[in-house]
C-alpha cells in the first residue's frame, strides 16, 4: 500500500469535514462513565463556596421571571407623575450589604 500525503482526499471521511473526528457508526455507544474513561469509583470533585454560590444564582435566575411587567409599569406611573422619590441612605445600605461591607 502506497501513502501519498500530497493526496487531499486521505483526510476526507464519509459524512464528516476536514478537521473534525468521524462519527461513530450507527449502532455503537460511547459512553462517559468511570470504568469507560478510566476514573476510579474513588474520583472526587469539589466546588469552592463562590463556584457553589454562582450554581444557585444560576438556578434561581433561571427560575424567576426576566421582568416584573406590574412593578415596571408602577415605577413608570410614579416618575410619570412625580411622586417616586430616590431614597439615597437605603441604596448606600444595600450597596454596602451586596459587598458585605455594612
Amino acid at each position: 500500500m502506497v501513502i501519498d500525503p500530497s493526496n487531499p482526499s486521505l483526510n476526507k471521511t464519509t459524512g464528516s469535514t476536514s478537521g473534525s473526528r468521524p462519527k461513530p457508526a450507527a449502532g455503537s455507544e460511547s459512553t462517559v462513565s468511570g470504568k469507560a474513561t478510566g476514573q476510579s469509583k474513588g474520583d472526587n470533585v469539589s466546588l469552592s463556596r463562590q463556584a457553589q454560590a454562582m450554581g444557585r444564582l444560576e438556578s434561581a435566575l433561571k427560575t424567576s421571571p426576566e421582568v416584573n411587567e406590574a412593578k415596571v409599569a408602577a415605577l413608570r406611573q410614579a416618575i410619570a407623575d412625580g411622586s417616586y422619590q430616590v431614597n439615597s441612605e437605603r441604596i448606600a445600605e444595600r450597596m454596602l450589604a451586596q459587598d458585605d461591607l455594612f
